[in-house]
């Protein structure tokens, strides 16, 4: 998850008026299916090309390397391999290779792909643990998609706002909210938002973009005329 500048923008989603100010830079228990929802398996996989330290909060880079444990547990994931991947958070926690929230938070990742209503409980205990803007932002995301998955997107789209309106800016974040703004059919706060990452700098929009283009719940939203001046900006860099 990349922190990432923000930019001067207001963006009318009903009932939830969210100005974005510009930033200084520095399902049901009991049943359980092996095979994640699509969006769980699309976000986690691209979560987890990247990496979650940062424990001060401080701005990354925006193309981080993955690491050794990001693969594997990115591939453990598209493939749907949930026991495997839940005993290797396991062993990483305790080897001290995750800190106590990105366990949680892949602990919150493989309830949601089992439909566990624990998936919710490990995310307020993540939320109730994370200090920097980092953190704070990292939890919003996973709640967002929480509610994304509980189909939920006015949810997922106002924690977003929320969470980019007091400078928490991210790429997941982003993303999660042009996922739930399509869901709602609301294309003029879809827009609104496109309009806004091409204000963004150049290089955040062009990372942007990539993502966009390669997550297939925004297909839709990648062939609006409004998307057509980010490609500009990501030939440009």
């Amino acid at each position: 998850m990349e922190m990432i500048p923000n930019c001067d923008s207001h963006i009318p989603v009903p009932g939830h008026p969210c100005h974005l100010v510009r930033r200084s830079r520095a399902g049901s228990p009991g049943t359980v299916e092996r095979a994640p929802p699509d969006h769980v398996r699309a976000v986690g996989a691209r979560r987890a090309r990247r990496r979650d330290g940062d424990r001060a909060g401080r701005s990354r880079e925006l193309s981080p390397s993955p690491t050794a444990l990001d693969d594997a547990f990115r591939e453990l994931l598209g493939e749907g391999r949930l026991d495997e991947l839940h005993a290797a958070v396991i062993r990483a926690e305790l080897a001290g290779e995750l800190s106590e929230l990105q366990a949680l938070t892949w602990q919150a990742t493989l309830a949601l792909c089992e439909h566990s209503v624990l998936a919710l409980d490990y995310l307020e205990m993540a939320e109730a643990i994370a200090v920097s803007e980092h953190e704070r932002a990292m939890v919003a995301e996973h709640l967002a998609i929480y509610d994304l998955v509980s189909g939920d997107p006015r949810g997922a789209a106002e924690r977003c706002l929320a969470a980019l309106a007091h400078g928490r800016q991210t790429e997941g974040l982003w993303l999660n909210l042009l996922v739930a703004l399509a869901g709602m059919g609301e294309l003029d706060a879809l827009d609104a938002v496109l309009r806004c990452l091409a204000r963004l700098e150049r290089n955040c929009t062009a990372l942007l973009v990539e993502r966009m283009c390669a997550e297939p719940a925004l297909d839709a939203v990648c062939a609006r005329p409004a998307f057509r001046p980010l490609l500009d900006c990501r030939a440009a860099v």
